[in-house]
């Protein structure tokens, strides 16, 4: 089915007139207060709005749904973009009690399982090929997504030439893209809360040519509508964080599948470097480091 993450509150407005007296209370309360609708039980959502659980269920088939859980996620998706850190703090009040570490763990084997069973194998595959042949490789990703951004532009930068990372707040990066153009390639990061200057830049770049693969969570997402390549990774709110578990995956899967795109150059570029980090002694020696005694 669709994704309607995006327009579920415009199309509970727009289904309001048609809806029965029971659904419409059920409507009201969910404009009102979506924030915490998103994630109740349907029996809690039902108590809290005065109907049944089962008219909770047959709104989510009125609205098109199969059932209740993916009107759920739906929901979710459209909350998360809309939530101030404030908020969120008190939405996820649970993680105050119990065991905050398991809680933050198990979300995560759940976003990498998610993350795992709907990515597109022959999207990575082109965006890998895309990497690899571009001319110029340029990574945008602000705020949060910043440190994946970096992190990608670290090891991309190891194994490829001309690796720009995009940076806010050094200097215009309209400046660094002005080169921009057929023969290379903008790799955007964006997740909620989305960053409207990834979503600027990645306009910007699409008028100029060249490829725009996107890293998000969501084919709907901002940057997703500017990507010819989207690659989706689950990240959902966790407290008053955002977790970038799985997306940080997703990219070591692309930096990994790059280098091994060119392994006689990558192996060539890492021997050079270990020559570099020995010298320099970038790294603890463990062994001068332990005592004779």
């Amino acid at each position: 089915m669709e994704d309607k993450s995006f327009d579920i509150l415009k199309e509970i407005k727009s289904k309001y007139k048609f809806l029965s007296k029971s659904q419409k209370l059920l409507a009201d309360y969910i404009l009102t207060n979506f924030d915490k609708a998103a994630y109740m039980t349907g029996a809690i959502l039902g108590e809290s709005s005065g109907v049944s659980e089962p008219t909770v269920v047959r709104f989510a088939h009125e609205l098109g749904y199969e059932g209740f859980p993916q009107f759920k996620k739906a929901l979710q998706n459209a909350v998360k973009v809309k939530l101030t850190t404030t908020q969120r703090i008190e939405i996820f009040s649970d993680f105050e009690s119990g065991s905050i570490l398991r809680k933050v763990i198990q979300e995560d084997m759940e976003n990498l399982k998610h993350t795992i069973d709907e990515i597109s194998s022959d999207n990575f595959q082109r965006a890998v090929d895309i990497i690899t042949n571009a001319e110029r490789v340029y990574i945008a990703g602000f705020r949060t997504s910043s440190l994946l951004s970096n992190y990608l532009g670290y090891y991309l930068d190891m194994i490829l030439k001309n690796v720009t990372v995009l940076e806010h707040g050094f200097g215009d990066v309209y400046e660094k893209l002005v080169k921009f153009g057929p023969g290379d390639v903008l790799i955007g990061i964006s997740f909620p809360r989305y960053s409207s200057k990834s979503a600027d830049v990645a306009s910007y770049a699409k008028e100029k040519g060249g490829n725009i693969i996107a890293i998000t969570d969501n084919e709907k997402s901002p940057m997703a509508d500017a990507g010819d390549v989207v690659l989706l990774a689950k990240s959902n709110i966790m407290a008053f964080v955002d977790t970038i578990t799985a997306p940080l995956s997703l990219i070591n899967g692309l930096i990994i599948s790059v280098g091994y795109k060119n392994k006689d150059k990558t192996r060539e570029v890492f021997r050079e470097l270990e020559n570099i980090w020995e010298k320099h002694d970038v790294f603890q020696n463990y062994e001068k480091g332990v005592s004779d005694e």
